[in-house]
């Protein structure tokens, strides 16, 4: 693993270790071209992302009640990110994947499912800022568990995995440089965004963040990166058109000072997909990238197709995930290895 890496990781996330262990995970590919309902893998999925909570609940209820599902257990996750994700995981017979669209639907199908099928369903969320508003655990009654880090995707950023797409994508003359260098400076800059949706989050403010160009505020010289909060404002409030009176520039500025003041730790700020995109302004550099025509989908694919078990089972959310699907099997799924 690279040191610089390395290092900047052990410094904020000093409970994390890294075990060596054979790769054993839980879940069939249910997106595979035809799963067990004849439906085509990639038909369903086109379909599922218009489907609402209260569908999904009945969905689930009714592949209870199917006799392939008779000895299943059903992992719920965010979105087909995550499926793409946690299937290369959990690839045990006895564990299906289902997904629905984000946090809030997720929720929702728990609190009720978790209720009739205590021991055959569980829930996989972002964290968020649920860590630093100190709610993360009080999704645990319905069977949800968080993320260890804001998200999936700062998990695997701040894993070996992104080392691997350094090695994957960095030119010969910067990969030193990179390997040093590169992640502390996307981390630092992901957090002047970071800090901007989680008063965002806080005071419920409306700013809309989704479909944002990193370009218009992000600069990047080499590993060099600065995130210009005034334009981001800036562009924040003329996109959201629903925010109240009160929600100016000067408001969200002191505002920022203040969340600023709070020295959270910065994995739990930083939203992945913001570091992401950053990664991908740094690789579009010819000088430094081998694929100049990089986009933060590449990266986040890259990550997941490098992050494996033996990360995943330094988490605090794998040993819920184990010890969830241990009650309903009887079975240790990772052979007494956490």
């Amino acid at each position: 693993m690279a040191k610089g890496i390395s290092e900047g990781f052990a410094r904020n996330y000093k409970d994390t270790e890294y075990a060596c262990c054979n790769r054993y995970s839980f879940a069939t590919d249910h997106w595979r071209q035809l799963g067990p309902h004849g439906r085509s893998g990639r038909w369903c999925f086109g379909m599922r992302k218009y489907i609402d909570s209260t569908d999904k609940k009945n969905e689930i209820r009714l592949l209870f009640k199917h006799p392939l599902y008779k000895d299943k257990f059903i992992v719920v996750v965010e979105g087909f990110s995550d499926v793409k994700l946690f299937r290369k995981l959990f690839e045990a017979k006895s564990v299906e994947l289902e997904s629905v669209d984000g946090k809030k639907e997720l929720l929702r199908v728990m609190q009720e499912l978790s209720l009739e099928f205590p021991t055959r369903v569980l829930g996989i969320c972002d964290a968020d800022y649920d860590h630093l508003s100190g709610v993360a655990s009080s999704y645990e009654g319905y069977g949800v568990y968080v993320t260890d880090l804001h998200d999936a995707e700062m998990m695997m950023l701040s894993s070996p995995a992104l080392s691997s797409f350094v090695d994957e994508y960095t030119s010969s003359t910067y990969l030193s440089m990179s390997r040093e260098q590169m992640f502390g400076s996307v981390i630092k800059g992901g957090s002047v965004i970071g800090v901007l949706r989680w008063l965002n989050s806080e005071h419920d403010l409306g700013l809309r963040f989704k479909g944002l160009n990193y370009s218009v505020f992000c600069f990047v010289n080499e590993f060099d990166v600065e995130v210009d909060k005034n334009r981001l404002i800036d562009e924040l409030i003329k996109r959201s058109k629903d925010i109240s009176a009160h929600v100016t520039k000067e408001f969200i500025l002191r505002e920022f000072d203040i969340f600023s003041k709070k020295e959270a730790c910065n994995y739990q700020v930083c939203c992945g997909h913001d570091v992401a995109n950053i990664v991908a302004l740094v690789y579009r550099q010819k000088n430094i990238s081998t694929e100049t025509n990089m986009d933060y989908r590449k990266v986040e694919a890259s990550l997941r197709l490098s992050y494996g078990m033996q990360y995943f089972m330094s988490t605090k959310l794998c040993r819920h995930v184990a010890d969830k699907l241990r009650v309903f099997s009887g079975a240790d799924f990772l052979g007494g290895a956490i």
